[in-house]
Parts: C-alpha cells; structure tokens; sequence
C-alpha cells in the first residue's frame, strides 16, 4: 500500500476473515480496490499513512469496536472528510446518534445493497 493517495481504495474493517474476505473480492470484482484490516485499532493505524476513500467497519469487533473507531475518524481534522458504513446484524438503533456515518448496513446484505450503497458514498468524477 505504500506510495496509495487518498481516494485510491476502500478500506474493509472486519474481524470475521471469511466474510472480510468475500466483502473484499466483490469490492475487488466491481474494479475497487480494497485493504482489509481486523478491527479498529489496526485500520486507525492504517489511517496513519494513507486514507481511503471509503471505510466500510464492522460495528462489533475486539480490539475496538466501530462506533469508538468512527468516533476518532471524525476527531481527526485529516480524516473527518472520509464517509464510513457501519455494519452490523444488530439493529441501527443500537448506534443511531452515537457517531455521524455514511450508512448503515444490516448483515447479511445482498452484493447489491453493497455496491448501491458504496456508490453512493464514493463521490464520483464530475458529480
């Protein structure tokens, strides 16, 4: 990833590394490309160095879960700008109003609520 400019991949925040996995390769599949971390801390770390242009998180996860993860997003005057999906199989009331995200996605999600969903939160060229 090194030598990556912002705006160059969506980052995947997921500590189920199958379902990263196969978040991942319809990410890859659609012509994104994609880093996969496994859970917050890791992806904060990432953040560190480069910056995606789209964070797709998972909402429970060790280590640090999403809504303290999007919480410090937010925090971060350099990072503020990038939009994060939480997702989850818990309900979205569980964390409506606890962290400003993009979008809310309830697992299991078909690959077409994926990729609307991720279109929506990329800007596009000439938008």
């Amino acid at each position: 990833m090194s030598g990556m400019r912002a705006s160059d991949y969506i980052l995947i925040v997921e500590d189920d590394p199958a379902l990263g996995s196969l978040i991942q390769s319809v990410v890859d599949d659609v012509g994104y490309t994609s880093l996969r971390v496994g859970n917050g801390r890791a992806a904060l770390r990432h953040l560190t160095t480069t910056q995606p242009q789209l964070i797709i998180c998972d909402l429970l996860m060790p280590g640090m879960d999403g809504v303290p993860f999007c919480l410090h997003v937010q925090a971060d005057p350099g990072l503020a700008h990038i939009p994060v999906v939480l997702w989850s199989a818990g309900q979205e009331d569980l964390v409506r109003g606890q962290c400003q995200y993009a979008a809310f996605l309830r697992k299991p999600c078909t690959i077409s609520q994926l990729l609307t969903t991720i279109q929506h939160c990329i800007p596009q060229p000439g938008c």
